[in-house]
């Protein structure tokens, strides 16, 4: 039995000193992170984006943080659809400019494709209102623009769906080409109860 006391402390020294020596030689060594990619976040979850319904759950919006999906105001005649940019990544140093156009050509070839139905009406370029690029400021990780319709246009339109497409392109990162393009689709049946 004295043997056997003898071997254990021998035994968890060698082992000690094996971790010791090991944890010694660790280096620390610099990492690749995850670049910025910058994205539409209504594009995320497919490329159509449809507001269908007046009420809507949280986290439903095509602006993260935002408690709504549109905005009417009735004086002014305006139907807002807030929007966001984002950037992705570790990192959110430096300023990125984004460009963002009215992309007709996406709901037409949606409809060719069959994946918006062929009764869509499309909304033109020249009834929307958006900026035509924003930037997303060094240390923020998005930046947020509203699309802006004439409200009256789309409640002359009852019981109609109507689609606008957005594009970004961005020089400064780079791009999530999944999530850069987006149709919003409106059913102007909502309007029957608002």
């Amino acid at each position: 039995m004295k043997f056997l006391k003898n071997i254990i402390p021998i035994s968890c020294t060698v082992a000690v000193s094996a971790l010791l020596a090991t944890s010694c030689d660790v280096k620390i060594v610099d990492a690749d992170y995850p670049s910025q990619k910058i994205y539409l976040p209504a594009a995320v979850q497919g490329n159509i984006y449809t507001i269908d319904q007046a009420e809507i759950s949280v986290g439903s919006t095509p602006t993260p943080g935002s408690p709504y999906q549109f905005l009417i105001d009735y004086d002014e005649g305006t139907f807002t659809v807030p929007m966001s940019v984002y950037r992705s990544g570790i990192s959110n140093d430096g300023d990125v400019k984004v460009d963002i156009r009215f992309d007709e050509e996406l709901v037409y070839d949606m409809i060719l494709d069959g994946d918006l139905s062929d009764d869509v009406e499309v909304i033109t370029s020249d009834l929307c209102e958006c900026p035509s690029s924003i930037v997303i400021p060094d240390g923020q990780s998005s930046a947020i623009f509203n699309v802006v319709l004439d409200y009256y246009y789309l409640l002359d339109r009852p019981d109609t769906k109507m689609a606008f497409g957005i594009s970004i392109d961005t020089k400064d990162r780079e791009l999530n080409e999944d999530a850069s393009r987006v149709v919003f689709v409106i059913d102007t049946s909502i309007f029957d109860s608002i």
